[in-house]
């Protein structure tokens, strides 16, 4: 299989995302229920964030719960998309290689690229687990 593959090749297309003013248990909600770990902030249709399970950990871990406050009314209060979303976003384009994937992942600092247009558009997202699915799947 030829590093030159284009990334849209192997790259998630129907990307769930949120608004920066989406509640915070609405995130928990979305993570909770789906089979992935990175929900992308936009604005219109462009990044501006980055959620992962690990965010919400950390977050849920620093929280107090007050007695009888129900974990997502807890949440809200001791957050938002836009003070918890990662801003320091990696995207790669259209017409990247899954080699530019596989450079920006292996360094384990991050485990997933937005795929993105010329206009910087989300289009897709393509994570560690993707790009170890194509080299050895």
């Amino acid at each position: 299989m030829p590093r030159r593959t284009r990334i849209t090749e192997i790259m998630t297309r129907d990307v769930v995302s949120v608004d920066p003013s989406v509640p915070m248990s609405e995130v928990r909600r979305i993570l909770a229920s789906e089979a992935f770990h990175h929900l992308p902030v936009l604005e219109g249709e462009t990044p501006v964030g980055m959620i992962s399970s690990n965010d919400l950990l950390r977050v849920m871990r620093k929280q107090a719960l007050v007695d009888g406050e129900d974990r997502d009314e807890a949440l809200d209060r001791a957050t938002s998309v836009e003070q918890t979303m990662q801003t320091d976003l990696v995207t790669v384009r259209e017409d990247d290689t899954v080699d530019r994937a596989i450079d920006l992942l292996a360094d384990g600092e991050r485990h997933s690229v937005l795929v993105v247009d010329r206009e910087e558009a989300l289009v897709g997202i393509v994570t560690n687990i993707d790009v170890l699915d194509w080299l050895f799947g």
